[in-house]
This record gives C-alpha cells, sequence and structure tokens, in this order.
C-alpha cells in the first residue's frame, strides 16, 4: 500500500511538473506569438502612416498645381480684360480727339505740330496729315511754327505737304531724307500711353 501511494504522489509530481512546463511552454508561445503581432501591427501601422504621409503630400502637390492653374487663368483673364478695357478707351479717346472741331481742334494740332518740329529739328521735310485738315495745316500755317521755334533758320526748311483720306488724324513729319520722323497723329500719341495706362489699370 505504501508504494502505491508513492507511486501515486511520484506520478502526480510528474504530471505536475509536465503541466507546469506545459504552461511555461504556452505562455512562453503565447509571448511570441504577441509578439509578433506587435512587430506585424506595427509594421502595418507604418506602412498605413507611410502611405498616407505619401498620399498627403501628393494630394497636397496636386492641390497646389490646381491652384496654380487657377491663377494663372485668372491672371490670364485679368490680362485680357485689361487689354479690352485699354483698347475700348484708346478707341473712344482717338474717336474723341478726331472728332474735335473749331478752335480747340486748331490749337490741338499746332501743339502736336511744335512738338514734332521740336524733336525732329529745322530741316527740308514731308508733312503727312488728314485731308480734312488740309484748311488748316498749309505751308504759312507751319512756317509761322517753325519760325517760332528756329527762327531766322525757318527760310531754310520746305515743306511737302501731303494731306490723305486715310491718314489718321493728328499729323506727322518726316525729313525728306527719311533719317528723323516724328509720328505725332492722335492714334500714336495715344498707343505711347498704353504702357501707362496698364501701370495704372495694374
Amino acid at each position: 500500500m505504501p508504494e502505491k501511494n508513492q507511486e501515486e504522489k511520484l506520478r502526480q509530481e510528474i504530471l505536475g511538473d509536465a503541466k507546469l512546463n506545459a504552461e511555461r511552454i504556452v505562455a512562453r508561445a503565447k509571448n511570441e506569438a504577441q509578439k509578433t503581432i506587435d512587430a506585424a501591427q506595427a509594421e502595418v501601422d507604418q506602412k498605413r502612416a507611410e502611405r498616407l504621409s505619401e498620399a498627403n503630400e501628393d494630394t497636397e502637390a496636386k492641390c497646389h498645381s490646381i491652384m496654380l492653374d487657377v491663377q494663372r487663368e485668372s491672371m490670364r483673364h485679368w490680362l485680357l480684360q485689361r487689354e479690352q478695357c485699354i483698347d475700348d478707351m484708346f478707341q473712344e479717346a482717338v474717336k474723341q480727339a478726331s472728332e474735335t472741331t473749331g478752335e480747340a481742334h486748331k490749337k490741338s494740332l499746332q501743339q502736336l505740330a511744335e512738338e514734332a518740329l521740336s524733336a525732329i529739328g529745322a530741316a527740308d521735310m514731308r508733312v503727312i496729315f488728314n485731308s480734312k485738315d488740309a484748311a488748316i495745316i498749309t505751308e504759312p500755317w507751319l512756317r509761322a511754327i517753325a519760325e517760332k521755334l528756329f527762327g531766322e533758320k525757318t527760310a531754310q526748311i520746305t515743306f511737302t505737304l501731303e494731306p490723305g483720306d486715310d491718314t489718321p488724324a493728328g499729323i506727322a513729319f518726316a525729313t525728306i531724307d527719311g533719317a528723323r520722323t516724328f509720328d505725332n497723329s492722335y492714334a500714336a500719341r495715344l498707343r505711347h500711353m498704353k504702357d501707362t495706362l496698364r501701370i495704372t489699370l495694374s
């Protein structure tokens, strides 16, 4: 009987040790498995974060590109509208200047002629103007302006008058040799003002 008890006790101890070892092995396995799972999850999270970051960067780059396109298109439309506005103002100004009559028109032509002659100097020249101003722009009229500007040199100047039905309103001068010209038509003067208008409308 004592032998059986001893045997049973030994068997229980062996079973207990085996169970304890098994539990330790299982715990260790679970621990290793959890580590593997955690590492895998960390890797997944990292990859997800990387992809999310890449996606965000890609989205931000696309948004930036779209904004640049929008800004460029907006600027293009603005420049087109500005040019249209300037052209409309230009056409209206040329029309008004061309339709001026009476003393105001005579004074305007005289100022244009004085400016152009001052720029060119005393020389034989062609005088180009619209036929409707032929009654104003005559040789005596031009000589009087030249005398005011050049004094005694006026006698040496020859004016060749060239009126034209399609010539822009205003007056233009060119030396006979073609070396110097000065277009002082209303259209030419207003064209020179376009850059100033662009700055004003910026």
